[in-house]
């Protein structure tokens, strides 16, 4: 095979973490409280919504971005204030992609030594924006990314647009076919950079990969998808009561978010086949008080690779959250008058492809504690 010329951007500027297990943190909240939104939230959220049309998209860009997750946002940005012409593609009608159309509004902050935040470049300027701690109001984020966008006069934003293929020539991308309302439409460009949830520019290019655990020789190993609970209609104190009397075991509540409660993972029976739920981890929304999001559902047995297994995997999660709710306000004190608000649109996939890159995370890494 030859060698295809990409970039994948797999971060979003040093080190934002998203929460997939339990926290282990003295404090999470970054200060935040229950308070309402800024004037200035307020206003960011009226100014930036995304445009009606489509723009023009020109033959040719210096880089172009496939994909509107967080890590494009910061690539394009990144490029653009660097001083190149950037093309950024997203096939949703708005940015952030899981961090808002999953609604994984709850981040795992990266702290230095004496607790001091890590965290810095375009992430951070996202991050004071969205309030600066560990939740965000969802649609704040979505103006937020949009805001880093459209304030960099080198991006061109091309929404609900798909790649339809990518164009290699002696083992070089080169381009890409994108379609949208508009029409289908043929982009060159200097750099291309794959920043979609599976790496699907990147695979259509010829980057080879494993999926799933199949390096390890376990090909139909893939880990557990999450559709995101939001619920309305918790009493806070009474989950902070739960936590003290350890009525599900360990449990932690600050003003915003609250971790642990691990019985859950044996105690809560499961209704549809191949789910489960583990600890919760549970956020408030700063601005918001009576908006509430668990990452805690376990679906096994989707294909993230495969549309008709995903929508499957929703509808089961969606009837199994139904279950989750009616129990929760039976068991856990603090969920007596829960309520469902709305179902995700998009589950949290935590696996698909494994890209062959120039270089690959070895186990021995992790047991070495390798800094590169």
């Amino acid at each position: 095979m030859k060698k295809t010329i990409i970039i994948a951007f797999l971060a979003f500027v040093l080190g934002i973490g998203i929460t997939t297990a339990y926290h282990y943190f003295k404090d999470n909240s970054g200060g935040q409280s229950a308070a309402g939104p800024t004037t200035e939230q307020k206003t960011l959220v009226e100014q930036y919504q995304p445009a009606e049309e489509i723009p023009e998209i020109a033959d040719e860009y210096d880089v172009v971005v496939i994909g509107g997750e967080p890590e494009g946002v910061a690539a394009a940005v990144s490029a653009a204030r660097n001083g190149s012409s950037v093309l950024l593609v997203e096939h949703r009608p708005g940015l952030g992609g899981l961090m808002t159309y999953g609604m994984l509004n709850f981040i795992d902050m990266v702290q230095g030594i004496g607790g001091e935040s890590a965290v810095a470049g375009i992430f951070k300027e996202w991050h004071q924006l969205v309030g600066g701690g560990s939740s965000y109001d969802i649609e704040l984020a979505k103006a937020a990314f949009l805001k880093l966008v459209e304030d960099e006069e080198n991006i061109t934003l091309a929404l609900e647009t798909d790649f339809t293929s990518a164009i290699v020539e002696n083992g070089t991308v080169t381009g890409a076919e994108l379609e949208n309302k508009n029409g289908n439409f043929t982009v060159n460009g200097k750099r291309f950079i794959d920043a979609t949830q599976d790496a699907n520019f990147a695979a259509d290019a010829g980057v080879p990969f494993n999926v799933g655990g199949e390096d390890i020789n376990l090909k139909n190993r893939l880990m557990s998808v999450t559709p995101m609970i939001h619920l309305t209609g918790l009493d806070w104190d009474g989950v902070k009561k739960a936590a003290d009397d350890e009525v599900f075991g360990y449990g932690e509540v600050t003003p915003i978010v609250a971790w642990g409660f691990g019985d859950l993972h044996t105690t809560y029976p499961a209704v549809e086949e191949n789910t489960r739920l583990r600890g919760l981890n549970l956020v408030r929304v700063p601005g918001n008080e009576d908006q509430y999001y668990i990452n805690a559902l376990q679906v096994f047995g989707v294909d993230g690779l495969d549309e008709a297994s995903k929508a499957e995997g929703l509808e089961r999660g969606i009837r199994e959250t139904e279950h989750i709710v009616k129990w929760l306000r039976e068991n856990f004190p603090g969920f007596e008058n829960a309520e469902i608000a709305s179902f995700p649109d998009e589950m949290y996939i935590r696996e698909t492809r494994h890209m062959k890159a120039e270089y690959i995370l070895q186990m021995s890494d992790i047991w070495t504690n390798a800094d590169h």
